[in-house]
């Protein structure tokens, strides 16, 4: 038997069954991702058209205190939005990674 032959297959067979499990992941994450777009292009569109407003009705205590208001804090959704648009990116970069097999 040729032993590096064997070595060779047990390694590939090892990496084909890590790669399988991990696009399934991926692909499922991505799924869960694109569900969830709908959200952060309504967060997007709030952050640039309401979000002062309410936030300066929040600092004057015209929106019930007692209601969370995390949306409202001044780094949360600016920061969320932030993190998607590198997310883009960083998808951006991978697709053409894996499409040039780089």
């Amino acid at each position: 038997m040729d032993k590096e032959a064997n070595k060779r297959v047990a390694e590939m067979e090892e990496a084909l069954n890590k790669s399988n499990k991990v696009i399934e992941e991926f692909r499922a994450a991505l799924e869960k991702f694109e569900n969830e777009r709908e959200s952060i292009k309504k967060l997007s569109k709030y952050y640039t058209e309401n979000w002062m407003d309410d936030y300066n009705l929040a600092e004057n205590g015209e929106i019930d205190p007692e209601m969370p208001q995390g949306v409202l804090s001044e780094d949360a959704l600016y920061d969320m939005l932030g993190d998607n648009y590198y997310l883009g990116l960083d998808l951006l970069k991978l697709a053409t990674d894996i499409i040039t097999n780089d």
